[in-house]
């Protein structure tokens, strides 16, 4: 089956073969013979009245171009000119709005900058905002616990001087007790008085009836077992803050001295510095008496005496 295909095959490309070399000889002959000129195409594809005009056009002499008038010429010429002007004016446009795009376009670009930075400048002050605003609650709530803390301690500080008041007060009374049975002791008071601190016994001297105050601290000064015992209570006397504020108390020491005898003076003061005696001696207010002590002083220290006689120049007030 296949040799007869292949048998078939064969013999129809040599006949295409053979009627494609028939045709081309054929060709060449028509050429040759001149059946092939294009006046004989024509004759076969077109009747005589269409070869006629064909050979009317051939033979027809050009028409002359219609020459323009003077007036059209400007016309065209204006024309030409101001498409020309329309031209220019709209590149010159068309750069101008190109600059001005290009110039908006950097303005906006500028601007979106600007926005950009204006909104990360916010979102810091609505950093540093909220940190402030913390630190503020923080600074209240210190500030109001501290105040808490200010007013129970105030309140506290009222109520232990209260406290404190309130047990100088029957402190108070109770020596103001003693000190009743002291003064009615009379002479045997020191015996009792004796046995106490030098602050006790100042304290007590300062409570009592002037008078007897300074009788007992005569007798105090006789007291030859304590020979320096007056002079411990005259330093805790002027030391003395019997109402809580403190104050001088040399003028309520120097009163109860001004019913001593100028000897018992002298000895009371004998162990004092210069300055303590000369505010003794001037607080005292009796010439005559500062006279006596300064003469008995002078009897036992001339330069003790000098002493406390320019000092009490110093403090005396000027004269009018």
């Amino acid at each position: 089956m296949n040799s007869f295909i292949k048998t078939i095959a064969f013999g129809l490309a040599a006949l295409c073969l053979v009627l494609l070399a028939g045709g081309i000889t054929a060709l060449v002959m028509a050429k040759r013979s001149g059946h092939l000129d294009p006046v004989a195409l024509r004759k076969l594809v077109l009747n005589e009245e269409e070869r006629t005009w064909l050979a009317t056009m051939q033979t027809r002499r050009p028409e002359p171009a219609a020459t323009p008038s003077h007036e059209a010429r400007e016309d065209e010429l204006l024309s030409r000119i101001a498409e020309l002007a329309n031209a220019d004016q709209a590149a010159r446009l068309v750069s101008d709005l190109r600059r001005q795009k290009q110039t908006l376009d950097e303005r906006q670009t500028w601007i979106d900058q600007q926005e950009a930075d204006l909104r990360l400048a916010k979102a810091d002050l609505e950093r540093i905002k909220g940190q402030l605003d913390g630190r503020l609650r923080q600074v209240q709530e210190e500030t109001a616990r501290q105040q808490t803390e200010h007013r129970s301690w105030a309140e506290a500080a009222l109520a232990e001087a209260k406290l404190v008041d309130a047990i100088k007060q029957v402190d108070l009374e109770r020596v103001k007790e003693q000190v009743k049975i002291f003064e009615s002791m009379k002479e045997g008071a020191w015996q009792s008085l004796r046995r106490f601190s030098p602050r006790d016994i100042a304290r007590y001297l300062h409570l009592m009836d002037p008078k007897r105050a300074a009788k007992i601290l005569a007798t105090a000064e006789a007291d030859k077992e304590n020979p320096d015992i007056t002079l411990a209570i005259h330093r805790a006397y002027l030391r003395l803050d019997p109402t809580g504020m403190t104050g001088d108390m040399t003028q309520h020491l120097a009163r109860l001295y001004s019913f001593m005898a100028p000897e018992a003076i002298v000895s009371s003061l004998r162990g004092t510095t210069l300055q303590e005696t000369t505010e003794v001696l001037g607080a005292l207010g009796e010439p005559k008496k500062q006279a006596d002590v300064l003469a008995l002083i002078r009897a036992e220290d001339p330069r003790r005496e000098t002493e406390i006689q320019k000092l009490l120049a110093q403090t005396a007030p000027p004269t009018r």
